[in-house]
């Protein structure tokens, strides 16, 4: 199953631009560095910050692997697994 990763950004007029990238892999990386599949860029997010990886029963797995925890759901955790028919 692929992972498609949607990056939305606003011009100065406020019209919304749409880039769609698809990943066909089982887990993609999450973090500071230009090489991830989402790209943050932002000084509070490590360069390797954490992987989402989708697991044989379907259900996504999302786990730190720099150490540094991540907001869910408003609570912060360094793993985490979410069905997908659930949200």
């Amino acid at each position: 199953m692929p992972f498609i990763v949607r990056q939305i950004s606003r011009t100065s007029e406020g019209r919304e631009i749409v880039r769609t990238a698809r990943h066909d892999t089982t887990s993609i990386l999450v973090g500071r560095d230009a090489a991830s599949e989402v790209h943050l860029a932002d000084l509070a997010v490590e360069l390797r910050h954490a992987r989402a990886s989708i697991r044989g029963d379907g259900h996504l797995e999302i786990e730190s692997i720099s150490g540094a925890p991540f907001s869910l759901d408003g609570r912060t955790t360094r793993f985490a697994r979410i069905d997908p028919a659930k949200g």
